[in-house]
């Protein structure tokens, strides 16, 4: 397979996977605050979102805009995606909202590298916020940007090994 320096250096730089139900609430909070915590960090990273049952094409909830919006970042880009075993595929981690989306992860894609935040971080399964106050998508945002640190050093060491493998597939 013939693949062009630009979409080589592209495909380089390692991919992370934030998924919920919906896409509309938890997982795009979650893409938004590690491509932040990854800048702060001067990881050059990618980092996207899907749902199990997304709403595809929808955007994030108002109060989910709010919640960041109050931290500098915006949500305004995003729109729901469904995940697929593609997508799955395609990432250095998935990083799943609960034990439950990690299941269905793992049905979808079994060889991928796929985790809960909970295993990653400790701090429990994200919890849903759609429908809720403002407050409890703050909750949220708290709870993702304490566990940040944890996610992007499980990324880094889940990335060199697929790196390894990137770098047979293109020479």
């Amino acid at each position: 397979m013939s693949v062009s320096p630009r979409d080589r250096a592209e495909l380089d730089r390692p991919l992370l996977l934030f998924v919920c139900s919906g896409n509309i609430c938890r997982s795009p909070m979650a893409a938004v605050l590690a491509a932040d915590a990854a800048a702060h960090e001067g990881l050059d990273i990618r980092v996207a979102s899907a749902g199990t049952m997304a709403l595809v094409g929808e955007m994030a909830q108002d109060d989910a805009h709010r919640a960041l919006a109050e931290i500098g970042l915006s949500l305004s880009p995003h729109r729901a995606r469904q995940a697929t075993r593609e997508s799955i595929l395609e990432a250095d981690l998935a990083v799943a909202a609960t034990h439950n989306h990690r299941a269905w992860l793992r049905s979808q894609a079994p060889e991928a590298a796929i985790a809960s935040f909970h295993e990653l971080t400790g701090l429990g399964d994200i919890p849903d916020p759609y429908g809720s106050s403002l407050d409890e998508y703050r909750a949220v945002r708290d709870m993702l940007r304490a566990g940040m640190p944890s996610v992007l050093a499980a990324l880094k060491a889940s990335s060199q090994a697929k790196a390894k493998h990137r770098k047979r597939d293109y020479e």
